[in-house]
């Protein structure tokens, strides 16, 4: 059995709370007067730039033991809410929330500059000793800022702009000179299906805006870019596929299979490895499994592991699963040589 996913009540409840104190307000400020609105929009204000950092404060950060620094970007987040609800003709009292909180923002520019620039130069720092730009990002998150939740969120979309943007004309293996460790690819061919998305997506996109611009503007805008970040998305999908592999070197299982899975797999808890001529797939089991496959390539191999192990799948969110399924371009190789690797491996003899 797999256990997907883990439980973010806490965040939940922040959010939950901190938008029925804002749609609180927005009613306050539509059903007020005209007269009493300046006055009503202090309140919103107020709940903006206090008590949903306080919020923050006592349902998160508390219970996380994190800093006063941390309430500072929800402070943030909450203000540019309040200006949004705000009548344009009560906005006058944001410009005073603003000139009140002018120096808290100075300092909250000088600690997010400070920390981007000391991730920078991490980043520069791994790029040293790591050849693989996304591997030298993954090292600096696990380093510097920390696994899970929104940082894992932030991880896979930092990691998917690297590769859509950053990575082309790049060569992985530079150190020609060095020995390689046994790798195999996946997804041949996979360039005529990505092709064939990105024209489905963009006509989807053109025709979508279209039609829901006909009714908002603004829907139709947020439809468009929703569907740019689908193609960003396709696009480092298909880019990562060709420059990593899957590897097995140092006793582990590397595993990385495009953005869709993400694994460091130890051989000492691979229990089997099938190719796909040796196993029948069960359609329940495959939903519990850990997958790096699609709809377009079924898998061809199945990994059975000891006990249950983190992955990171889709949008590099972190699960546990206790089986591995691939879609390999040589399935039954790649089987043989990580069967050659596990610890327990009895090599046939042939009389």
């Amino acid at each position: 059995m797999t256990m997907i996913g883990v439980s973010r009540g806490r965040l939940f409840g922040f959010l939950t709370a901190a938008c029925l104190v804002l749609l609180a307000d927005w009613f306050a400020i539509r059903a007020s007067a005209a007269d009493d609105r300046p006055f009503v929009a202090f309140g919103v204000l107020f709940d903006a730039a206090l008590t949903v950092p306080l919020l923050y404060y006592f349902l998160v950060v508390r219970r996380r033991g994190g800093g006063w620094k941390t309430v500072l970007p929800a402070a943030a987040v909450a203000l540019l809410a309040a200006w949004f609800m705000l009548p344009p003709q009560t906005r006058d009292a944001v410009w005073l929330f603003e000139a009140v909180l002018l120096p808290l923002e100075i300092a909250i520019i000088a600690v997010e500059t400070r920390f981007a620039w000391r991730i920078v130069c991490a980043y520069r720092e791994e790029r040293r000793r790591e050849t693989d730009g996304a591997e030298a990002i993954r090292a600096v998150f696990r380093r510097h800022i920390g696994d899970g939740g929104v940082k894992a969120l932030l991880r896979h979309e930092t990691i998917m702009y690297y590769y859509a943007f950053f990575s082309w004309g790049r060569n992985q293996s530079k150190r020609r000179e060095e020995p390689h460790p046994p790798a195999f690819t996946y997804g041949e061919g996979s360039l005529a299906a990505t092709i064939t998305f990105v024209v489905i997506v963009l006509a989807d996109t053109a025709a979508m805006h279209l039609l829901i611009g006909l009714w908002s503007d603004i829907a139709a805008w947020v439809t468009s870019l929703l569907n740019l970040w689908l193609l960003i998305l396709l696009v480092a999908d298909y880019r990562a596929s060709r420059l990593q592999k899957v590897t097995i070197a140092g006793g582990t299982l590397r595993i990385r299979y495009g953005l869709k899975l993400q694994a460091d797999i130890p051989l000492a808890v691979i229990a089997s490895a099938q190719a796909a001529s040796e196993f029948q797939i069960d359609r329940r089991e495959r939903r519990a499994s850990a997958e790096g496959a699609t709809f377009l390539q079924p898998p061809n191999v199945r990994i059975e592991l000891a006990g249950l192990r983190q992955v990171e799948g889709m949008l590099g969110l972190p699960s546990k699963a206790d089986k591995i399924y691939l879609a390999m371009d040589q399935p039954r190789a790649f089987v043989e040589e990580l069967k050659r690797h596990l610890p327990d491996y009895e090599p046939h003899v042939r009389n």
